[in-house]
Protein backbone atom coordinates (compact mmCIF):
# COMPACT_ATOMS: atom_id res chain seq x y z
CA UNK A 1 0.00 0.00 0.00
CA UNK A 2 3.25 2.32 0.66
CA UNK A 3 4.16 1.70 -2.70
CA UNK A 4 1.16 2.48 -4.16
CA UNK A 5 0.71 5.69 -2.98
CA UNK A 6 4.26 6.20 -3.71
CA UNK A 7 4.01 5.56 -7.09
CA UNK A 8 0.62 7.80 -7.37
CA UNK A 9 2.64 10.60 -5.59
CA UNK A 10 5.96 10.12 -7.83
CA UNK A 11 3.95 9.55 -11.12
CA UNK A 12 3.55 12.58 -12.02
CA UNK A 13 7.17 13.99 -11.37
CA UNK A 14 8.50 10.65 -12.99
CA UNK A 15 6.04 11.25 -16.41
CA UNK A 16 7.81 14.37 -16.95
CA UNK A 17 11.31 13.65 -16.69
CA UNK A 18 10.46 10.86 -18.84
CA UNK A 19 8.95 12.47 -21.65
CA UNK A 20 11.24 15.36 -21.38
CA UNK A 21 14.23 13.27 -21.12
CA UNK A 22 12.86 11.10 -24.67
CA UNK A 23 12.75 14.60 -26.63
CA UNK A 24 15.89 15.96 -25.32
CA UNK A 25 17.22 12.51 -26.60
CA UNK A 26 15.68 12.83 -30.34
CA UNK A 27 16.46 16.74 -30.45
CA UNK A 28 20.07 16.32 -29.17
CA UNK A 29 20.56 13.35 -31.71
CA UNK A 30 19.36 15.53 -34.15
CA UNK A 31 16.08 13.39 -35.38
CA UNK A 32 13.58 16.58 -36.05
CA UNK A 33 15.27 18.67 -37.92
CA UNK A 34 12.91 20.64 -39.34
CA UNK A 35 12.36 24.26 -37.02
CA UNK A 36 8.50 24.26 -37.22
CA UNK A 37 8.86 20.56 -34.90
CA UNK A 38 12.03 21.40 -33.03
CA UNK A 39 11.34 24.34 -31.70
CA UNK A 40 7.83 23.58 -29.93
CA UNK A 41 9.74 19.85 -29.12
CA UNK A 42 12.58 21.83 -27.31
CA UNK A 43 10.19 23.99 -25.28
CA UNK A 44 7.92 20.61 -24.40
CA UNK A 45 11.23 19.24 -23.14
CA UNK A 46 12.39 22.21 -21.58
CA UNK A 47 8.79 22.47 -19.54
CA UNK A 48 8.23 19.04 -18.98
CA UNK A 49 11.95 19.51 -17.14
CA UNK A 50 11.61 22.55 -15.37
CA UNK A 51 8.45 21.65 -13.41
CA UNK A 52 9.28 18.75 -11.99
CA UNK A 53 12.81 19.33 -11.33
CA UNK A 54 11.82 22.44 -9.51
CA UNK A 55 9.71 20.42 -7.12
CA UNK A 56 12.28 18.40 -6.04
CA UNK A 57 14.75 21.10 -5.37
CA UNK A 58 11.98 23.09 -3.77
CA UNK A 59 10.71 20.09 -2.23
CA UNK A 60 14.68 18.65 -0.96
CA UNK A 61 15.18 21.92 0.54
CA UNK A 62 11.30 22.98 1.94
CA UNK A 63 9.06 19.56 1.49
CA UNK A 64 5.61 20.57 0.48
CA UNK A 65 3.23 18.55 -2.24
CA UNK A 66 4.11 14.93 -3.47
CA UNK A 67 7.67 15.26 -2.07
CA UNK A 68 6.63 15.44 1.12
CA UNK A 69 4.34 12.44 0.73
CA UNK A 70 7.38 10.61 -0.83
CA UNK A 71 9.37 11.78 2.64
CA UNK A 72 6.80 10.84 4.56
CA UNK A 73 6.08 7.40 3.12
CA UNK A 74 9.96 6.76 3.76
CA UNK A 75 10.82 6.19 0.27
CA UNK A 76 13.25 9.21 0.09
CA UNK A 77 14.99 11.47 2.38
CA UNK A 78 14.87 15.28 1.88
CA UNK A 79 18.39 14.87 0.79
CA UNK A 80 18.19 11.99 -1.45
CA UNK A 81 15.44 14.50 -3.50
CA UNK A 82 17.35 17.56 -3.15
CA UNK A 83 20.61 15.47 -4.91
CA UNK A 84 18.45 13.67 -7.78
CA UNK A 85 17.08 17.22 -8.31
CA UNK A 86 20.22 19.04 -8.86
CA UNK A 87 21.89 16.04 -10.61
CA UNK A 88 18.39 15.81 -13.33
CA UNK A 89 18.78 19.75 -13.57
CA UNK A 90 22.68 19.78 -14.29
CA UNK A 91 21.76 16.99 -16.88
CA UNK A 92 19.12 18.58 -18.23
CA UNK A 93 20.95 22.29 -18.40
CA UNK A 94 23.83 20.92 -20.19
CA UNK A 95 21.87 18.67 -22.81
CA UNK A 96 19.24 21.71 -23.32
CA UNK A 97 22.06 23.68 -23.77
CA UNK A 98 23.52 22.02 -26.48
CA UNK A 99 20.18 21.98 -28.15
CA UNK A 100 19.20 25.40 -28.08
CA UNK A 101 22.60 26.28 -29.39
CA UNK A 102 22.31 23.81 -32.14
CA UNK A 103 18.73 25.10 -33.71
CA UNK A 104 19.95 28.74 -33.00
CA UNK A 105 22.94 28.12 -35.02
CA UNK A 106 21.23 26.29 -37.84
CA UNK A 107 18.42 28.88 -38.18
CA UNK A 108 20.72 31.77 -38.60
CA UNK A 109 19.16 33.22 -35.22
CA UNK A 110 22.52 33.64 -33.57
CA UNK A 111 26.09 33.31 -35.26
CA UNK A 112 29.19 33.29 -33.24
CA UNK A 113 29.96 32.41 -30.00
CA UNK A 114 29.56 35.53 -28.66
CA UNK A 115 25.63 35.38 -29.36
CA UNK A 116 25.15 32.50 -28.70
CA UNK A 117 26.28 32.99 -25.66
CA UNK A 118 24.46 35.79 -24.67
CA UNK A 119 21.30 34.09 -26.33
CA UNK A 120 21.56 30.88 -23.64
CA UNK A 121 22.20 33.70 -21.18
CA UNK A 122 19.22 35.04 -21.95
CA UNK A 123 17.26 31.79 -22.30
CA UNK A 124 17.71 30.38 -18.96
CA UNK A 125 17.21 34.44 -17.34
CA UNK A 126 13.58 32.24 -17.18
CA UNK A 127 14.92 30.58 -14.14
CA UNK A 128 15.19 33.08 -11.34
CA UNK A 129 11.83 34.57 -13.15
CA UNK A 130 9.97 30.92 -12.35
CA UNK A 131 11.40 31.08 -9.36
CA UNK A 132 9.87 34.15 -8.56
CA UNK A 133 6.31 33.37 -9.00
CA UNK A 134 6.77 29.75 -7.54
CA UNK A 135 7.74 31.48 -4.14
CA UNK A 136 5.21 34.01 -4.85
CA UNK A 137 2.67 31.28 -5.47
CA UNK A 138 3.48 29.61 -2.55
CA UNK A 139 3.57 31.98 -0.16
CA UNK A 140 7.28 31.11 1.18
CA UNK A 141 8.85 32.82 3.92
CA UNK A 142 10.88 35.71 2.65
CA UNK A 143 14.21 34.11 3.68
CA UNK A 144 13.11 30.40 1.25
CA UNK A 145 12.41 33.05 -1.67
CA UNK A 146 15.89 35.15 -1.80
CA UNK A 147 17.86 31.42 -1.26
CA UNK A 148 15.77 30.24 -4.01
CA UNK A 149 15.68 33.37 -6.57
CA UNK A 150 19.72 33.14 -5.55
CA UNK A 151 19.94 29.29 -6.99
CA UNK A 152 18.32 30.51 -9.76
CA UNK A 153 20.66 32.96 -10.55
CA UNK A 154 23.31 30.83 -11.03
CA UNK A 155 22.19 29.55 -14.30
CA UNK A 156 22.62 32.86 -16.21
CA UNK A 157 26.49 33.49 -15.78
CA UNK A 158 27.41 29.45 -16.00
CA UNK A 159 25.55 29.38 -19.81
CA UNK A 160 27.79 32.38 -20.42
CA UNK A 161 30.58 30.32 -20.23
CA UNK A 162 29.74 26.95 -20.92
CA UNK A 163 32.72 25.65 -22.51
CA UNK A 164 32.88 25.69 -26.82
CA UNK A 165 32.18 22.24 -27.19
CA UNK A 166 28.86 22.86 -26.42
CA UNK A 167 28.34 25.85 -28.41
CA UNK A 168 29.60 23.91 -31.48
CA UNK A 169 27.34 22.21 -33.86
Amino acid sequence: MVWQRAWIAGGGILVCLIVSGLIQVLLLFDVVKDWRLSFPLFWLAFWAFLNPTGYLIIGGIRPFGDVLSLISAGVFTQELLLLIGLSVFFAAFVSLSRILMTQLSREGVAQGTGELRFSLALFWAIIPVVTVITCFGMRLPLHYSIVFTALGLIPIPVAALLPNFLLRN
